[in-house]
């Protein structure tokens, strides 16, 4: 595991019902809020985000366009 991700995921396991356990949707690691996948990695350097709808149009966001894993 790389140092910010492994950074990262030792300051977000201090939040109470977060928790760094093997993803369902993605195969490799994420991060669970109540046993609800709420981001995961593609690898070291990428993490996805859980958004709603509503906040990804509303914020005018996108995949990176040198994302490996979503286009």
């Amino acid at each position: 595991m790389g140092k910010l991700k492994k950074e990262l995921v030792k300051a977000l396991e201090k939040i109470p019902g977060l928790e760094d356990r093997p993803s369902k949707v993605a195969g490799g690691s994420a991060i669970f809020y109540n046993d609800k996948e709420v981001a995961h990695f593609h690898h070291d350097n990428e993490i996805d985000v859980r958004l709603t709808k509503k906040i990804i149009r509303s914020e005018g966001l996108n995949h990176y366009d040198d994302s490996t894993i979503h286009k």
